[in-house]
Order: structure tokens, then sequence, then C-alpha cells
């Protein structure tokens, strides 16, 4: 697990970019979040930054708490 201090202002460097990249991959690649049915605005990049910024870059922990955001936002 990478872990990163960044100011919550501060854009990731280049290997944290990946990591969206891969959380991007996860949420529109696997079945059960596809169930979600996430809108255009749930599935934004900026969102899923703030998840991972949010969580020192883990992915796992970044999914959850975001299915748990858009559960919440349909509920």
């Amino acid at each position: 697990m990478l872990t990163c201090n960044l100011a919550p202002f501060e854009d990731p460097p280049p290997d944290m970019r990946q990591l969206v990249s891969d959380m991007t991959a996860r949420i529109n690649g696997e079945e059960a979040l596809m169930k979600l049915e996430a809108t255009p605005y749930e599935r934004r990049s900026t969102h899923q930054k703030r998840f991972l910024t949010k969580n020192s870059y883990d992915i796992e922990t970044s999914i959850s708490q975001w299915k748990e955001w858009v559960q919440w936002r349909h509920g």
C-alpha cells in the first residue's frame, strides 16, 4: 500500500494518478460495483481522488467508502 501525505489541495504525483486510474477501472469493471448504477456525476475522478486522498491512497478502503457514498445518495 502506498501512502501519501498531501495537502487536500495538492494534485497527486504521477504514480498516484495511476491509482486513480486503477480505481476508475475497478469501478467501471467490477460487476458488484456496476450494479450500483452510479451516475456519471458519482463516477467522476474528482470524487475518486477525494476518497483516495482521505484514505492515504488505499484503493480497497476508498472503493468501499465510495460504494457506501453511492448507496447513501441513492437511499
